[in-house]
């Protein structure tokens, strides 16, 4: 089973070599942004982005980029609740970040978190050309992984360091070591941190972020951060 889900021979990457790139997108307050995109869906990606959202130090603006609005949705839905989430969110479906991120006022902002739709290459590599590190949540199956090396390759000739992180994950089991294996074997970089299939997460959509997920955003902005300083070295 391996086999069938490592990267094409034409797809490999090697990690953990950083080339020389400046500063995506200069907000005034050199806040990290990160792009959370997965050209499949069901991956959670809004999931980790709210993940991250309440993990990261205040103040947080959340960029949902998606035109199916599902963070906004999460967001207004958990004021409706009485629980409003931490961060700000902001809608921007659409093509043209650079110039539509600019016109945002986020110069106070720690952390800007960018929530893609799937498919979309347009709104993906437009998220890329503006980010400092790409997060990219993969479920550790055949599918799924087999089919993420074309976002990597995307990230890759956007000169941006990615973080593939395996979500939905049922812990101990083969088909998880298989995933992680491919992942390393095709010179992907993956994160320590894996979100486990759980059902308090999967019912969390609309109210606040469970404590675990919170720990792990924890320990995942710690290692985007340090992608991030490692990218600013270079530049």
């Amino acid at each position: 089973m391996l086999s069938r889900i490592c990267a094409p021979a034409h797809l490999r990457f090697c990690v953990p070599v950083h080339r020389s790139m400046g500063p995506a997108w200069p907000l005034a307050s050199r806040a990290v942004i990160i792009a959370v995109v997965s050209a499949k869906g069901g991956t959670g990606k809004t999931l980790l982005v709210m993940c991250l959202g309440a993990s990261a130090r205040p103040p947080v603006t959340l960029v949902d980029c998606d035109p199916q609005s599902t963070a906004l949705s999460w967001a207004r839905m958990a004021e409706a609740e009485g629980t409003p989430l931490s961060a700000q969110v902001v809608g921007l479906p659409g093509k043209d970040l650079r110039r539509r991120l600019g016109a945002l006022n986020m110069s106070r902002s720690t952390t800007v978190i960018l929530d893609t739709p799937p498919g979309d290459l347009a709104i993906i590599t437009g998220a890329l050309s503006v980010c400092d590190v790409a997060l990219v949540p993969v479920r550790p199956t055949v599918t799924d992984v087999s089919r993420i090396w074309a976002t990597l390759a995307l990230a890759d000739e956007a000169s941006v360091p990615a973080l593939v992180v395996l979500s939905q994950c049922r812990a101990r089991t083969r088909l998880l070591e298989d995933s992680r294996s491919a992942l390393l074997g095709g010179g992907a970089r993956v994160s320590r941190v894996e979100i486990p299939d759980r059902q308090a997460i999967a019912a969390a959509f609309g109210g606040p972020v469970p404590l675990l997920l919170e720990d792990l955003g924890a320990e995942l902005l710690d290692e985007m951060h340090k992608l991030t300083r490692a990218r600013r070295r270079t530049a």
